[in-house]
């Protein structure tokens, strides 16, 4: 899944979610896609609000969840539904940008830009370092991650 947030010049900054079926939905991913996005904003097309689908079961279920949505706004919702093109990653200094604030956990993680930006631990990180997500969660999630303690003392402090 590819959802569209900004645009700019000939390019569309996107992220792309790959996940597992047999844990997460499509529709479970589109309800937070409208819970995190303003479907309302479309300033020449750099804050567009696009879903992109693979397939025709993804545009459908697309398509009944903008209706849904639609249904309760009092507002006009401008979100196109658009089939996914070709995905390029970000320029590096993009990947995984607040995680990086955090040098000394980035640093512990020892991997490279490549590999930090397909990790699967980076990516929890971000998420918990970023305020998306619970200490109880995190406790729960840590050690199945691998964490060092120190690691997770650190996390920790950062969620307060």
């Amino acid at each position: 899944m590819v959802f569209l947030f900004f645009s700019s010049g000939d390019h569309t900054e996107t992220i792309e979610i790959e996940y597992n079926s047999e844990q997460t939905s499509f529709e479970d991913l589109l309800s937070l896609f409208w819970k995190f996005t303003d479907p309302y904003s479309c300033q020449k097309n750099q804050y567009m609000s696009v879903i992109f689908y693979h397939s025709e079961e993804q545009r459908l279920s697309a398509e009944k969840s903008l209706a849904l949505q639609r249904t309760n706004s009092k507002h006009e919702i401008v979100t196109k539904i658009k089939p996914v093109g070709k995905f390029y990653l970000a320029e590096d200094y993009h990947q995984k940008y607040l995680l990086r604030q955090h040098k000394w956990l980035v640093q512990s993680l020892d991997l490279d830009v490549d590999a930090l930006v397909s990790s699967h631990i980076a990516a929890r990180l971000s998420g918990y370092i970023t305020g998306f997500g619970t200490r109880e969660g995190f406790l729960k999630e840590a050690k199945r991650l691998g964490l060092a303690q120190e690691q997770i003392d650190y996390v920790l402090e950062e969620l307060g």
